[in-house]
């Protein structure tokens, strides 16, 4: 009862909501993937390389490109304010068709079009994690103390800094790249870091507005497993219109409302609820590990024109990938210093591998796989907490799979030279049974363990390590890895008691 108690003293609107819109000026620079270490020269003549270096001469940026979305924010103290919500990102990259300089690539966009002005476009949902940190007194401009105003008169306005990621998933329509079209290849997870300054203004009314200047950098392309990487980079101009959700203010000696910026401290031990129940989400990068990790044959299991029979020597690695989780949170404090835990979630594991295969006929064969294992996972944890905001976590998992895909791709090379179009193959979406031969376990156990701290009463965030068993049951010749993941997870509780 005395957690509620320190809940009811605190002011209210912390949290607010806001649709948010901006133009944007986007440049592109683009890098050859090296996805096979040796030039291609299908269709175009060209070189990957030459290709790049071609169109990062012609490509001009593109203007005006948008976002807009809703983003949701939470104050966190008198300074710092989350913001995240969801936007649409459109950007791009331009260029005259008579600056070509080749013509094999003026005809693969259309010789017809020769006057014209293609446009390249990226579309993107994102996710972003914005932090806006206040600068100097949020009332600089004294306007909360007027006697008399309207509902539109200003009540408090400052200076912020925001900065942040955003987590996004492209949504393009078509996608082209040396003469293939590559609108079936599915885009990865890409990420993007996020800066700005702006001005906040607030009226006496819930309503509220912020514009700011900002700056995008893609930091992980979005579209990875094409041959070509693409990097969209932008400034630009963004406006939110936001509504508070109701809020308290305080009186002071004078009589006169505050700006509501200051929050009371978290609870001690003492008046920390007992039950707490909320949301969790995050990211997490998987790693693979086990005897099979590092087996270069991982990327032989697909559908080639070759047997192991005919492999020379091989060579390739596995990468982490990076993918979110969302679920629930369940709380019980049994004792000053211990809790009880179970964080039930949907998360996906996997790995990518590349690999190069040089047969005996010196054909060489690259080969690309991804691998997502959607996994439904049951944390059972103790929480320990030293201090009243920080704790400690560890505790088993139960892991059921619940779905799977696999991407392949490879290409057939004859030297220098590569073969025609029918030694491409790209492979959408299979099951990683039809792949492997195998079905990822129906149930497997792992542990988990990390660390967190309560930045109030209504948010956690925490990291953990998670340990898995391996991806496929034991013996009769299944491959030998399991993943290990590096989560970061935030809680937002809806309920404390």
């Amino acid at each position: 009862m005395a957690f509620q108690a320190v809940l009811a003293q605190g002011p209210m609107g912390r949290v607010s909501v806001g649709l948010t819109g901006s133009a944007e000026f986007f440049i592109r620079t683009i890098v050859d993937a090296e996805r096979f270490n040796i030039d291609s020269t299908f269709l175009l003549g060209i070189t990957d390389q030459e290709y790049v270096d071609i169109r990062n001469e012609i490509d001009k940026p593109y203007f005006p490109g948008k976002s807009f979305g809703v983003l949701l924010a939470y104050k966190l103290n008198t300074v710092l304010t989350l913001e995240s919500g969801l936007r649409y990102v459109e950007g791009g990259t331009k260029f005259e068709m008579g600056e070509i300089p080749n013509y094999n690539l003026i005809t693969n966009f259309g010789i017809q079009n020769l006057g014209d002005k293609v446009v390249n476009k990226s579309r993107i949902l994102e996710v972003p994690l914005i932090m806006r940190h206040r600068l100097g007194s949020s009332n600089r401009i004294d306007l909360g103390k007027r006697k008399t105003g309207s509902s539109l008169t200003n009540m408090y306005r400052y200076f912020f800094l925001s900065y942040g990621v955003g987590i996004g998933f492209p949504v393009n329509d078509r996608n082209f790249y040396n003469g293939i079209e590559l609108n079936d290849i599915t885009g990865n997870m890409g990420l993007a870091a996020l800066g700005g300054i702006g001005f906040h203004m607030n009226t006496r009314s819930p309503f509220f507005f912020n514009i700011r200047a900002h700056a995008r950098a893609t930091l992980l392309s979005y579209y990875e497993y094409a041959p070509i990487k693409s990097y969209y980079h932008s400034v630009g101009a963004e406006l939110k219109i936001g509504y508070r959700f109701p809020y308290s203010t305080k009186e002071e000696d004078n009589g006169k409302p505050t700006d509501c910026a200051s929050f009371s401290d978290s609870p001690d031990s003492k008046e920390r609820p007992k039950f707490m129940f909320g949301m969790r989400y995050g990211a997490q990068f998987n790693f693979l590990m086990g005897a099979s990790a590092n087996d270069p044959l991982i990327g032989f299991q697909g559908v080639l024109p070759a047997t192991e029979f005919e492999l020379e020597t091989a060579t390739g690695e596995t990468h982490s990938t990076l993918t979110p989780h969302l679920g629930l949170h369940f709380e019980y404090l049994f004792h000053d210093y211990f809790s009880l835990g179970v964080s039930p979630i949907y998360a996906e594991r996997g790995f990518k591998s590349k690999h190069t295969y040089f047969l005996k006929d010196g054909r060489t064969i690259k080969t690309r796989q991804r691998v997502y294992i959607g996994n439904f996972d049951v944390p059972l944890k103790i929480i320990f907490y030293p201090q009243p905001r920080y704790f400690f976590h560890t505790g088993p998992i139960i892991s059921i799979n619940m779905s799977n895909r696999l991407f392949d791709y490879y290409q057939v090379y004859d030297g220098l030279v590569n073969f025609p179009e029918e030694n491409i193959n790209y492979k959408k979406k299979v099951k990683v049974d039809d792949y492997f031969g195998h079905s990822p376990d129906r149930f497997s156990l792992g542990w988990e363990i990390g660390a967190g701290a309560h930045v109030d009463n209504a948010l956690s965030v925490s990291a953990q390590l998670g340990f898995y068993e391996s991806i496929f049951q034991k013996g009769n010749g299944r491959p030998g890895f399991w993943n290990t993941t590096l989560q970061l997870s935030m809680y937002y509780y809806f309920l404390r008691k």
